[in-house]
């Protein structure tokens, strides 16, 4: 597949374009390898481009309103169960604005979190196939749980219009579960906020198309992702969760472009957030309006991150609306025994350095914790302060499963990258089980890469 950077227009207003005349259904020249680059399955996925007019928006939402809020309407909580991008744009939303009793989102296996989880007034569950594995088991349980019918977001529903589909890796702003959080946060601000955003497509393409050229020109290239209102954010504590915003575009711009073989090169290695190491180009977001509103502006924010990775994408001459490594790990989800090495995370750093350092190689380092929310921060605590000195690499550190969901596809096509997964101990819950099958499966898909450990399970004390 030749990209454009290979024959086609070399200019950032030419690339734009023909991603523009790609998703408006031109097929021939420019244009038409754009679409091939966009397909799934022989469908190009250039939903997110072209925003429709707002009445066929609200004509969407209105349809689906009917469905989530019943009459007479249950006050309460909207809880958004999903995984990957679709998760992580709707948890952007929920954080724009003070909306926790208003919307939740849940794309965790976390059966601790999940138990806790107070009854909403609706549930729903977003997954284009109605397959994903941590999204089906969750809807099973909650609805059992919750006593509720979940509203399924699923195939063409995903997708504003169904002659112009889309897929969760460029999951917002411009698709059903992402506009449904959006209605149920801002409400009736959403069509200023709306009207707002699509003032600002044709600027946020074109500055996509003129970094895209920008940064194009490294053999290997490490780029980040910083936003301006990031700077504030590095005191918070380092095993914080990342935002929903840096976790959409480190799905995107990670699945679509990591892992996959360029003509005669890879694709890059990306890093989203503050704290840039030498070797890396910082790629800054792009000027916004002052007076867009906060709705508008997180719209704007997550449409120049599909916008730059679809650039990248092209000028890259990668399929950057696919991500197929990922078949790797779910074809072993259930066939695998977990078999981990017990370390007490106290002692983690003697115990689990010469075992990663048996793996070899001198790439990044990403510990991933599949356990419930409270162990996950104290296992990533005390392992961020003792490996890095240890073992001198580039150290991430996740949380499971959504890491499956923005990294694996980078960190199965890349020989030097390793992976330490901590595994939650079996309780007899159905989530924990799949949390438990869904590492071993990743760890299996990465022979002579990764690790599966567990911390040892609490000593019971015995009857006095």
């Amino acid at each position: 597949m030749e990209s454009l950077r290979d024959s086609g227009p070399r200019t950032a207003t030419g690339l734009w374009a023909a991603v523009r005349d790609a998703a408006a259904g031109v097929r021939h020249g420019a244009a038409g390898r754009v679409a091939a680059l966009a397909a799934v399955e022989g469908s190009p996925r250039l939903g997110w481009v072209l925003p429709p007019p707002w009445p066929r928006v609200d004509a969407v939402l209105r349809e689906v309103l009917r469905e989530v809020r019943p009459r007479p309407a249950r006050p309460g909580t909207l809880l958004l169960v999903g995984t990957g991008g679709w998760a992580f744009a709707a948890r952007a939303v929920a954080e724009s604005a003070d909306a926790g009793h208003r919307l939740r989102v849940l794309d965790r296996l976390d059966a601790p979190r999940v138990a806790e989880l107070p009854r909403p007034a609706a549930l729903v569950v977003a997954s284009e196939s109605g397959r994903t594995l941590e999204t089906v088991r969750l809807a099973a349980v909650l609805g059992a749980r919750t006593r509720l019918t979940p509203v399924r977001l699923e195939g063409a529903r995903m997708s504003l219009l169904p002659e112009a589909p889309t897929t969760a890796l460029f999951g917002a702003p411009l698709s059903t579960p992402f506009l449904l959080a959006m209605a149920t946060v801002h409400g009736d601000a959403l069509e200023d906020a709306y009207a707002q955003f699509t003032t600002v497509t044709e600027h946020l393409g074109r500055w996509a198309a003129a970094t895209a050229c920008d940064v194009d020109g490294e053999p290997y290239p490490r780029l980040r992702l910083t936003e301006a209102e990031q700077d504030a954010q590095q005191n918070r504590e380092q095993d914080a969760e990342p935002s929903g915003l840096d976790l959409f575009a480190l799905q995107a711009l990670r699945q679509a472009l990591g892992g996959k073989s360029a003509p005669k090169r890879p694709g890059p290695h990306w890093q989203v957030g503050p704290g840039a190491a030498p070797d890396e180009t910082v790629v800054g977001p792009p000027p916004l309006p002052e007076d867009l509103t906060e709705p508008a502006r997180l719209m704007a924010r997550l449409y120049a991150v599909c916008a730059l990775t679809a650039c990248l994408g092209v000028r890259l001459g990668l399929k950057f609306a696919e991500h197929p490594a990922v078949d790797r790990y779910k074809r072993l989800v259930g066939t695998i025994r977990p078999r981990p090495a017990y370390v007490d995370p106290r002692g983690s750093a003697e115990h689990v350095t010469p075992l990663l350092r048996g793996l070899g190689g001198d790439g990044v380092l990403h510990v991933v914790t599949y356990e419930s929310a409270s162990d996950a921060t104290r296992t990533m605590r005390r392992t961020r302060q003792a490996l890095p000195c240890r073992l001198g690499v580039r150290t991430e550190f996740h949380r499971g499963s959504a890491w499956n969901h923005h990294s694996y596809q980078a960190v199965a096509g890349d020989p030097r990258a390793r992976v330490l997964a901590w595994l939650p101990a079996e309780d007899g819950d159905p989530l924990t089980a799949l949390q438990r099958d869904i590492a071993a499966a990743t760890c299996a898909s990465l022979p002579g890469r990764a690790v599966l450990l567990q911390s040892p399970a609490p000593r019971r004390r015995s009857p006095s």
